[in-house]
């Protein structure tokens, strides 16, 4: 985006792009590495001991380089544990439960519609208005995702049904959408590592209180190397590197535009999945990617010239 809320600019932000592009690559590795792991753990077992880690990276990383939070920022750590609640237990918990109840691609297409949340919630958070070339992009980039899920079918479309567990995924959507614009609002009072930092931490001491529910961490003992692995990946690349390179570029930019690179997430999946799953890239992908791409450069070109 070319400027935070509120402010005129004539230039876009490349180096944010490109952290917002960075950030949805490496959250796409996630779903192939969580595809090794759920070999060997549960859902949540596997959120616990991801955000555990890279609590335990980001902490020590962000008490040697800032130290403890002064009077002023700790008066806001509420409202980052706030978002340890929404984005990291929130999230997960409700579409580990919503799993259980609907299918993978209904729970791939309600996602698909974050951005279009965010930008809602926006309007009344943020007074963050989307252009009407960003409102665009934002259709546009919807309808790719629901191409891919669809997989290029339209009966595959129309014969999609819905239940309770999709309303579940709703409730993680709008979950992922308060983090969002949450995170926005502590844009400048914390540091991209410190936010995340603060807010891990309060979303793994309740991943932690849940995750015994779960049959899971009995197999902790018994994690393979690959398992590792995958684990070491989602924390260190996955977690750190995508959320930390995520809030810097959100400090650049609006939520909303930020919002809609998290479509190039389900590309950038099929792209991990065809390299290390030999998965194939069929036609309907390729299409998908294409109109992806155009709905996030007509949100940007629209961010470009907000005023």
């Amino acid at each position: 985006m070319a400027a935070t809320t509120g402010t005129a600019s004539q230039t876009r932000p490349y180096g944010a792009y490109v952290m917002l592009f960075l950030s949805c690559l490496f959250a796409g590795g996630n779903y192939v590495a969580a595809k090794y792991l759920g070999r060997e753990l549960t859902p949540l077992t596997g959120a616990a001991l991801r955000f555990g880690l890279a609590v335990s990276m980001l902490v020590p990383w962000v008490l040697v380089r800032e130290g403890l939070p002064d009077r002023r920022s700790a008066s806001r750590l509420p409202i980052v544990w706030f978002m340890g609640l929404t984005g990291i237990f929130g999230f997960n918990a409700l579409l580990f439960i919503a799993l259980q109840m609907t299918t993978a691609t209904n729970a791939s297409l309600i996602t698909a519609s974050a951005p279009m949340a965010v930008a809602i919630l926006s309007v009344p958070l943020l007074r963050d208005r989307a252009t009407p070339a960003q409102a665009i992009g934002i259709i546009v980039s919807f309808v790719g995702v629901v191409y891919l899920v669809a997989q290029g079918s339209l009966d595959n479309l129309l014969r999609m049904r819905f239940n309770l567990g999709d309303l579940l995924v709703i409730g993680a959507v709008l979950s992922f959408a308060v983090f969002n614009i949450t995170g926005k609002r502590m844009v400048g009072a914390f540091s991209p590592a410190a936010t995340m930092a603060w807010s891990f931490s309060a979303g793994v001491i309740l991943l932690a209180l849940t995750a015994p529910l779960e049959p899971g961490w009995q197999s902790l003992d018994r994690l393979s190397l690959t398992g590792i692995l995958a684990i070491v990946y989602m924390a260190a690349v996955g977690t750190v590197a995508n959320y930390v390179l995520w809030y810097a570029a959100m400090a650049r930019v609006s939520a909303t535009t930020a919002s809609i690179f998290s479509n190039v997430i389900p590309l950038s999946t099929f792209v991990w999945a065809s390299i290390l799953l030999g998965e194939r890239l069929t036609l309907y992908v390729l299409v998908s990617a294409c109109v992806v791409l155009l709905g996030v450069y007509l949100t940007t070109r629209g961010a470009a010239r907000v005023k």
